[in-house]
């Protein structure tokens, strides 16, 4: 299931499409993606952490996509886009902004409201 939020577009129950990071990178909105999966204990960490007022104020005032990739049923396609950014393993953060042209960039494991805004 792919999820967006942020001030942008809500939409869910979409079927993963990278096609959709695509238009929104085109279109120069930063986005940031989360891979997870419900069996992945730091992942749930993650998602309440981002769902706190703090990093939903982030996104909100940065106009920052969030999409969460869940990715409890591995897909084909999921495989092969997680493996184009080299790392393995959940969650995964990846952002697209200014700073790196819209190119995909990997954040920590455990991204800090810092790291974020260093990265937009």
């Amino acid at each position: 299931m792919l999820v967006f939020s942020g001030c942008v577009q809500e939409t869910q129950g979409q079927d993963y499409d990278t096609t959709s990071i695509e238009q929104l990178t085109n279109e120069k909105n930063i986005v940031l993606i989360q891979y997870t999966a419900d069996w992945c204990a730091n992942c749930i960490l993650q998602e309440n952490k981002f769902s706190s007022d703090e990093f939903a104020l982030l996104f909100e005032n940065n106009n920052i996509i969030t999409i969460k990739i869940d990715c409890t049923e591995w897909t084909a396609e999921m495989r092969k886009d997680i493996a184009q950014h080299e790392t393995f393993g959940l969650p995964i953060h990846v952002i697209y902004s200014n700073k790196s042209d819209f190119q995909p960039k990997i954040l920590s494991y455990d991204p800090s409201i810092d790291e974020i805004k260093e990265n937009i």
